[in-house]
């Protein structure tokens, strides 16, 4: 494609600006919403290989975060322990004790707090939400294990998730593209200088043209930076 030309060229060929800023104007603004979007894109795919090259797969992953439990009908049995804060959340698990409201010990503005036979979550409004593990009806020999939930929610997890990414890569392109934009009628002041010093009158649109071109060092720079990030 001729923009990855264009790109390459925005770096290493200045004589491309004269070609750029003879453009139409609906393939300069072709280039603004397509530089964004191959953000978006390339920073995903590294993103997912990273996910994979790391977890394998979406059960490890969950595996990882979600401690290893059996729920029966006598209640919750989780050797993990834990009594600690984590931003702005207290986190309380310990499977060894039943829950008793006059005892809990309320340490930040969001409090979870998991024992044998219910888990309870304080919000930062004061607001109670409780499951009693007497609600999924559990009788005799019947048991529920994380393997056997992580299989049961991972279809949900998966479509829940989709959903969010999908939502959030349509607001941060818009904020890209913007952001962009902006960047670039910044831009126009330096380089109307430098176009002064260099004895050329040239329009404001043609102006505004080269102050979009001149983003795409920075922005590919960055781009590289973010997934990166996402390797490391």
């Amino acid at each position: 494609m001729r923009i990855f030309k264009d790109i390459f060229d925005s770096i290493f060929n200045m004589e491309a600006y004269n070609r750029f800023i003879q453009y139409k104007g609906s393939r300069k603004t072709a280039y603004i919403f397509l530089l964004p979007l191959f953000r978006i894109l390339f920073v995903a795919l590294v993103a997912v290989m990273s996910f994979f090259s790391h977890y394998k797969s979406i059960d490890n992953y969950m595996q990882s975060v979600i401690p290893d439990f059996t729920l029966s009908a006598s209640g919750l049995d989780m050797e993990e322990k834990v009594d600690d804060v984590y931003g702005n959340v207290y986190i309380y698990i310990n499977t060894d004790e039943t829950m008793d409201k006059n005892e809990l010990y309320y340490r930040e503005a969001n409090n979870l707090f998991v024992f044998k036979d219910a888990i309870l979550l304080r919000d930062s409004l004061g607001k109670d939400a409780e499951l009693d593990f007497k609600e999924f009806g559990l009788t005799g020999n019947e048991s529920v294990t994380r393997d056997e939930f992580i299989d049961n929610m991972k279809p949900t997890v998966i479509a829940v998730a989709m959903t969010i990414i999908v939502i959030l890569a349509i607001f941060y392109y818009i904020g890209m593209v913007l952001a962009y934009v902006l960047t670039a009628l910044l831009l126009v002041l330096a380089v109307k200088a430098v176009a002064k010093k260099m004895g050329k009158n040239l329009s404001d649109g043609k102006d505004f043209a080269i102050a979009l071109y001149a983003k795409t060092a920075t922005f590919t720079l960055t781009t590289l930076i973010i997934a990166i990030n996402w390797i490391l």
